[in-house]
């Protein structure tokens, strides 16, 4: 926004001046120093249109990616493209969203189900994740910017419900580590599908409620 005002308001000051230079060169003629004047105004006002613009123009495009991230590009709301880490040049009428292309840690706290005599099973699931780079921007324009959201965290919770309801309340905590492997090798075969590799899973802070 800021570059499409700055970009308008030196069109019309340099037209302004443009109009009066022209104007001041056509009536008094080149031969005239007034004449020469205007036309040496009109010229200006070229000029300082055309530094004003693209000095801004670069100012407002240039942008710096994190290293061990891509920038994907909106534009008018629509994913075009991507650029890679390091300085890039995106349009001034453009957007990006960065995303990391390296493990990441997210937890997923009051992740809760049921055991098999219906008491309550609370715990917080930590996953370790990766997106190649080439698979960023498919999950950007088939899924969303919170494709994380989307896709992963109800995958947790599905499958967490799915294992602790099958342990007695008393088991739940006994079998911890077995529960956790099997809720990690169906997060990690189900986000193989979308090319997310899930790098690790832990599964913490278990808490059973009575009803």
């Amino acid at each position: 926004m800021a570059w499409f005002l700055s970009v308008i308001l030196a069109g019309l000051v340099c037209l302004v001046l443009y109009l009066i230079g022209w104007m001041r060169w056509r009536e008094w003629g080149a031969s005239s120093s007034q004449g020469r004047i205007g036309g040496f105004v009109a010229i200006l006002a070229i000029a300082v249109f055309l530094g004003w613009a693209g000095g801004h123009t670069a100012y407002a495009g240039l942008k710096r990616v994190e290293d061990g991230h891509v920038a994907v590009v909106y534009q008018w709301g629509e994913v075009t493209g991507m650029k890679g880490d390091g300085l890039q040049f995106i349009a001034p009428w453009q957007q990006i969203r960065t995303e990391s292309t390296g493990v990441q840690e997210h937890t997923f706290t009051h992740v809760s189900g049921f055991s098999a005599e219906v008491r309550d099973v609370i715990a917080s699931v930590t996953v370790d994740y990766r997106v190649d780079r080439e698979i960023v921007l498919r999950l950007y324009r088939e899924v969303g910017s919170d494709w994380f959201n989307i896709l992963v965290e109800p995958r947790v919770r599905q499958y967490f419900k799915a294992e602790v309801v099958l342990y007695d309340a008393d088991e739940v905590v006994a079998n911890a580590e077995e529960i956790e492997g099997r809720v990690r090798d169906a997060l990690v075969a189900d986000m193989e599908h979308f090319g997310v590799a899930v790098e690790g899973l832990e599964i913490s802070d278990w808490t059973v409620w009575d009803r």
